[in-house]
């Protein structure tokens, strides 16, 4: 389960309320639902930094709190 995942899942956020806030704070730019969906169930890993800020704005959280990081460069 990634954190974005994990953190709706804890307080209780469906997609619904996500997309809902995003669409209110953001009318002309906003994600769709399947957006939503597709990043929350890591089949989406890849998307822009607007995004990752809508999403953090809407939710009222740091990147740090929903983005899992995984360092691909080991020693």
């Amino acid at each position: 389960m990634n954190k974005l995942k994990k953190y709706l899942k804890e307080h209780d956020v469906g997609r619904n309320e996500l997309f809902n806030e995003i669409k209110r704070l953001y009318p002309k730019e906003s994600l769709t639902k399947a957006q939503i969906s597709r990043i929350k169930n890591g089949q989406v890993t890849n998307y822009s930094i607007f995004t990752l800020i809508r999403i953090c704005t809407a939710l009222g959280v740091t990147p740090n709190d929903i983005v899992d990081y995984e360092d691909d460069k080991k020693i």
